[in-house]
């Protein structure tokens, strides 16, 4: 029972990475199924969703800073430029889930397995976010420096190198190398062990899903939890994914190519957005404008060698 407890919980935090642990209790209490929140003008005029006859708003708990203001009610600001805050007090705000709702569609399925060339993409990408070499090995390493131990990677910070198995599918891949970079990014090693490799684990199961991946989510049921301590506990975890998320969201945004031979085959598949589009086409008239001024000024034209698609990186794959 407190592991699917915990497990709804991850879930609906998947998408509210902005959200305290407190407001998604709120929320869970009022909807067990609650999956995407916006107030009514966000829906309305951002997300162009209409909010469904009769529905009933979900309400959550959000600060509400007071500004420090002067006798003649002007606005004080402090050293940096920055308005002061007199105080903070809290206020119930009004909002509306995604099944509230009716438009176009928000967000694709999280799927149990993705394909080969997708999840290479995705680790090469995020692979740049490391801070250690990352290498791969046939045969598990016997020695890992840190006390936290995964089932598919290893440390050897003296070296700063992270040791992947080879031969994973695409999912425990990510995976492992995801667990690398939360454990790089998680500075706060403050519990036991056992502790610390739930953290990571759990938070390596929000960042998967919202890469639209599903995981086997960790488990608490060996963990003798008060109410304080799994509230602390999913704080840290909201607080790490969120920092981490948005590191994956800038590594992972897709490129504007400005050339057809330089794409890849995933890039060649991917319909282009309108900004793309308009991007590549301001790309491909500077190239023809620089073309022809070039024609102009030499007879000849020097060998042209194209760009790399890839290039060597921290990732190495034996």
């Amino acid at each position: 029972q407190e592991d699917k407890h915990f497990h709804q919980l991850l879930k609906v935090m998947t998408f509210m990475p902005e959200q305290t642990e407190t407001n998604v209790r709120l929320l869970m209490a009022q909807n067990p199924n609650v999956s995407q929140i916006a107030d009514f003008t966000t829906w309305s005029d951002i997300k162009k969703r209409k909010i469904k006859a009769k529905s009933k708003a979900l309400k959550i708990i959000l600060p509400n800073p007071q500004l420090e203001r002067d006798e003649s009610g002007k606005v004080i600001l402090n050293a940096k430029g920055e308005p002061k805050i007199e105080k903070v007090t809290e206020s119930v705000v009004s909002v509306f889930d995604e099944s509230q709702t009716v438009g176009p569609s928000l967000k694709p399925s999280i799927v149990e397995e993705i394909p080969r060339d997708r999840a290479l993409e995705i680790f090469q990408n995020l692979a740049q976010l490391s801070t250690h070499s990352i290498r791969f090995t046939e045969k598990p390493l016997m020695q890992d420096e840190r006390d936290i131990s995964f089932e598919h990677s290893w440390l050897i910070s003296s070296q700063k190198e992270i040791f992947i198995q080879k031969g994973l599918d695409p999912k425990e891949a990510l995976k492992a190398l995801v667990q690398e970079l939360v454990y790089q990014n998680n500075p706060d090693i403050s519990g036991t062990p056992e502790f610390e490799k739930l953290k990571i684990e759990a938070t390596t199961y929000l960042l998967l899903r919202r890469q639209r991946l599903e995981t086997p989510p960790p488990s608490i049921n060996n963990f003798s939890l008060s109410q304080e301590h799994l509230s602390n506990l999913l704080n840290q975890i909201q607080e790490s994914s969120k920092l981490l998320g948005q590191n994956f969201d800038k590594q992972l945004k897709p490129k504007v190519v400005k050339n057809y031979e330089q794409m890849t085959p995933i890039d060649k598949n991917r319909k282009l957005t309108l900004k793309e589009k308009m991007e590549a086409a301001k790309n491909k008239e500077s190239e023809l404008a620089e073309a022809v001024d070039t024609s102009k000024k030499a007879l000849g034209v020097e060998p042209h060698q194209a760009p790399q698609i890839y290039k060597v990186t921290k990732t190495q794959v034996n």
